[in-house]
């Protein structure tokens, strides 16, 4: 009789143990999964830099003065009015 619980008792424990192994396997596959899906939301474009521009007054011009215009300035980054 003894021999017939010692198996039960081994049975059971090995249940629990293949038990216990699923459910640690089942959550590191959930971690897992859950760390490759935020990696697009941890790599995300860099802010842009922020765009800048000089202001200058215009002013009207005196009766009677040459007309002025615009006039590109070398490398054609900058204008000249």
């Amino acid at each position: 009789m003894a021999g017939i619980l010692d198996l039960r008792w081994k049975s059971a424990e090995s249940t629990h143990r293949l038990r216990f192994l699923i459910i640690k396997r089942n959550l590191c596959m959930v971690a897992a999964v859950a760390a490759l899906m935020s990696i697009p939301l941890l790599h995300g474009q860099d802010k842009p830099a922020r765009l800048t521009f000089e202001v200058d007054s215009i002013k009207l011009a005196k009766p009677g003065a040459i007309a002025g215009g615009i006039k590109a300035m070398p490398g054609g980054q900058e204008y000249l009015a």
